[in-house]
């Protein structure tokens, strides 16, 4: 299994890239950096980071083509692959709806018909940045005469479908996607959930009889004592549970009621009392953290045995944390120091497995 990084962009892009390229140093094999609106902008920060390294992998995780055109995001991936040939990579999804309900103009997401839009924009984005040319009539989108277009490129840029509880995202990446990605899942079952629907779609679609790579993000959290780490990921963890589906807490052990008092917390917005109401349990079912050995028993448990290719840690941050959160994180190092424990103490075993 290969070990890959997620970052928030919370920072500004000139930190993004120095951990980019520590990184780089540390061995990590992909670095996939989120879009949200309430961070710093993706491309930017992938741009920066371009510059900054010569192998790691770069791409969103994820983007989406609700908020963002895909002519634009074929843009964006295109000129990035021009800055880091080879090397870049594209995450794409449907959206996550807690975010999307904040845009009042948009319709609602069953009238935007999202995976409908989503299996077009694959097709769009893949003819722009091939082809440097667009003329398309589909059902929900439309372009005509979209030439030239400079941002194309003669590299294979993978295009990962995205999603958490499916498995609609699950199976049309088995259907059209070069890869899978899920978020948020931390149980083998949840795993073996997304690869059974990416196989079983794939081989609906007579597709190579290969299994689709498939990348997990999640929350991850490596200290020397097991309390410091829960304790760290605890915090990042309750800004995330809200977008989870019930059908995805159930694949991870928990069920939806557990989690009720988080949500209804977070929904008043005091997330100090969400934080508290995050129980140890939730932290162990939703995320990678624990000392460096439980950590590597977690992997090797759930997302080895799940059929997992490639980890994507998104690593808490004391300084990320802080900034969202205002919160003091204790006894959890940042980056690079953090990096050098994983490649020392975890990297090693995930790799051989």
């Amino acid at each position: 299994m290969k070990f890959s990084i997620s970052l928030i962009p919370e920072v500004p892009p000139q930190r993004a890239a120095a951990i980019a390229k520590s990184a780089e140093a540390n061995g990590v094999y992909g670095f996939w950096v989120t879009d949200q609106i309430y961070n710093r902008d993706l491309w930017m920060t992938l741009a920066a980071c371009a510059l900054e390294t010569k192998k790691i992998r770069l791409g969103p995780g994820v983007t989406n083509v609700i908020l963002r055109d895909p002519t634009f995001v074929a843009q964006s991936i295109g000129t990035l692959d021009q800055m880091a040939p080879r090397r870049t990579f594209c995450g794409i999804s449907i959206g996550d709806p807690n975010i999307l309900n904040h845009y009042g103009h948009l319709p609602p997401l069953n009238e935007l018909k999202p995976f409908a839009r989503l299996r077009e924009s694959m097709e769009v984005i893949r003819a722009l940045i091939h082809d440097g040319k667009l003329n398309f009539n589909g059902q929900l989108l439309k372009y005509s005469n979209i030439i030239p277009f400079s941002a194309t490129t003669k590299n294979v840029v993978p295009l990962y479908i995205g999603g958490m509880g499916g498995p609609k995202s699950f199976q049309l990446a088995g259907e059209i996607g070069d890869g899978v990605t899920s978020a948020m899942g931390c149980s083998r079952e949840y795993h073996e959930y997304v690869v059974e629907n990416t196989a079983l779609a794939a081989r609906k679609a007579n597709r190579e009889n290969k299994k689709l790579p498939y990348a997990a993000w999640t929350i991850f959290c490596c200290a020397r004592r097991s309390e410091d780490a829960m304790e760290a990921a605890r915090n990042l963890l309750t800004l995330l549970i809200p977008s989870m589906p019930s059908q995805q807490v159930k694949l991870n052990g928990v069920s939806p009621e557990a989690v009720q008092p988080v949500l209804e917390a977070f929904a008043k917005g005091d997330i100090k009392t969400a934080i508290k109401l995050t129980s140890d349990e939730l932290v162990e079912k939703f995320s990678v953290s624990g000392s460096p050995d439980e950590v590597i028993e977690k992997l090797e448990k759930n997302f080895t045995a799940g059929g997992v290719d490639e980890i994507v840690a998104c690593i808490v941050d004391p300084v990320t944390v802080a900034s969202m959160l205002g919160v003091k994180i204790k006894n959890v190092a940042g980056y690079p120091e953090n990096l050098r424990l994983i490649k020392r103490r975890v990297m090693p075993h995930i790799k051989s497995s």
